[in-house]
């Protein structure tokens, strides 16, 4: 609004010194036409008198004819003045319009730099906010994924303990029945037979530390084997040769749940003897013919 004002006022301006200026120029304009006028009737009253009595033209000398014409443009000399000072007082008025305008521009510049400064400042507030919020979620969301991979682990842990214990529930079934009584062992070149026993001492009920104590007896018991008949190629009946062949598929199921079992502590103590006892069960495996 302000600006328009002051555009406004500098039009009203210019237009007062073209008004001013065409104002001089028909007092000018008039005024040479009537000295013309003065000057044209004297000369045409003077001619072929040289007494001047019929014109004062004739009769000036060069003094009084230059007096004679700084009278004449004098006023005009003097209106011209004026309206430069008109003109310039003018200019000096929208100079200082205008520099009023630049003050309150200026001024208005100013607010809208404070205020652009504070929705700058408020903006960089919000964003700060929404930073720490995105980074409030991110922690929030780590967590959570934190804590349903522990959850995950957990219960696959509880899944792996159960079946891990299924698994020594198996073993310690068949090395309580299949593999703990006599057996009869055929001699293939003599065809003597021989009692033998893969399992001979007392088990213990609980199932996690049986394994360690049946790993103990059958290394020893399967070494004595070896000893003994392995040298003749004995002959076993079917069913324990089967018996041998279900205990050493369950160890080896045993071993794959190492790392993810957490509550059978003696079997992690003892995992060392398990895998020797895998590998010799396997040879032992080899060793046996069925009759």
């Amino acid at each position: 609004m302000t600006r328009h004002n002051g555009r406004s006022e500098q039009s009203e301006g210019r237009t007062s010194s073209f008004w001013v200026l065409l104002s001089c120029g028909v007092l000018s304009f008039i005024y040479f036409v009537g000295i013309g006028l003065v000057l044209l009737l004297g000369m045409k009253a003077g001619e072929g008198d040289s007494t001047c009595t019929a014109g004062f033209l004739f009769c000036l000398v060069p003094n009084e004819f230059g007096d004679l014409l700084a009278g004449i443009f004098a006023p005009l000399a003097f209106v011209w003045l004026m309206a430069a000072v008109l003109i310039q007082a003018m200019e000096l008025k929208l100079t200082r319009q205008e520099m009023a305008l630049q003050r309150v521009e200026l001024g208005l510049s100013r607010e809208v730099a404070v205020e652009s400064k504070g929705v700058a400042e408020a903006q960089a507030k919000a964003a700060d906010a929404q930073a720490r919020a995105a980074e409030s979620n991110a922690l929030a969301a780590e967590t959570q994924n934190k804590i349903l991979d522990e959850q995950l682990q957990f219960e696959r842990r509880e899944r792996n303990d159960e079946q891990f214990s299924f698994l020594l529930d198996q073993f310690y079934s068949i090395a309580g029945h299949g593999l703990s009584g006599d057996v009869w062992v055929t001699n293939t070149v003599t065809g003597e037979r021989t009692l033998f026993s893969l399992v001979r001492k007392f088990l213990p009920e609980q199932r996690n530390v049986a394994l360690g104590a049946i790993s103990d007896d059958m290394l020893e018991n399967i070494s004595a084997f070896k000893t003994e008949l392995s040298e003749h190629y004995p002959a076993v009946s079917k069913g324990f040769y089967d018996e041998v062949c279900r205990a050493s598929a369950l160890l080896h199921s045993i071993k794959d749940f190492e790392s993810d079992i957490s509550t059978h502590n003696h079997y992690i103590a003892n995992r060392i003897q398990v895998r020797k006892l895998i590998a010799a069960l396997e040879q032992f495996r080899q060793a046996l013919r069925t009759s």
